[in-house]
């Protein structure tokens, strides 16, 4: 429904929104005729990419092989195939030019998703997203991986490219001090965090790197939301979250 609700030529706004997650499912958009689309205002909420069981299982294989040393040969070119799935998903994101863009969740999102995401967002005046782990896996502590580094930067990339935006919604969101609007913006920022988010053993990390976020940003009007499961966590936070 929602590929041809996408490709329909006088469409303007498109709300899908769930009152809870909808499970796991797949967006899977027609190409694009060379007529540029009228949509200004996609919202798509609540929605897990069936992927993600599939990027949990690769990301678990490169930490244990990485750690020790044995070949990735194998899980590198089934990562390669799950990206290649993920573009076709949401390739429509660099072919539209809206204003005001609200998804989630981007758990399942490598370096190519976000690559499409930086052509679109010059043009976003208001963005919301929910879910970002950093493609980590909270059970594991491993190196850093080289598909988790290059969708960092791809995404820091994404946020300097803010250029227009005048209002940012982040929710579950593990946001970083490299995550800085552009010099010029003055846009509102709200971080919201709620029990989907916290995962024990990263609990401080995840707090740390919204306080420098926070403070990278301190000049705009910003506003950051915990539910009560973070209570215990947030001791020695006050004043900065």
């Amino acid at each position: 429904m929602v590929d041809l609700l996408l490709t329909h030529k006088h469409l303007e706004r498109l709300h899908v929104r769930f009152q809870d997650v909808s499970g796991f499912t797949s967006l899977i958009a027609k190409a694009f005729d060379t007529a540029t689309p009228l949509l200004h205002t996609l919202t798509i909420i609540n929605i897990r990419d069936y992927d993600y069981p599939e990027l949990t299982k690769l990301l678990t294989e490169m930490s244990v092989r990485l750690d020790g040393e044995e070949s990735m040969t194998d899980v590198g070119s089934r990562w390669q195939a799950l990206e290649q799935r993920q573009l076709a998903k949401y390739g429509w994101l660099s072919h539209l030019k809206l204003s005001h863009l609200t998804f989630g969740f981007c758990h399942a999102w490598p370096a190519s998703v976000w690559r499409q995401f930086l052509v679109l967002a010059p043009h976003l005046d208001y963005l919301e997203l929910h879910g970002w782990t950093r493609l980590l896996l909270y059970r594991l502590h491993s190196v850093a991986m080289p598909v988790q580094t290059e969708a960092q930067l791809v995404l820091i990339q994404c946020f300097g490219a803010l250029t227009a935006l005048t209002r940012l919604v982040l929710v579950d969101f593990w946001v970083t001090a490299e995550m800085r609007l552009p010099t010029h913006s003055n846009a509102s920022i709200c971080l919201q965090y709620t029990a989907e988010a916290l995962h024990k053993p990263d609990a401080l990390k995840l707090l740390m790197d919204v306080q420098a976020f926070v403070l990278v940003h301190a000049r705009h009007a910003i506003q950051v939301l915990f539910d009560k499961s973070w209570d215990r966590y947030l001791t020695g936070f006050n004043g900065v979250l």
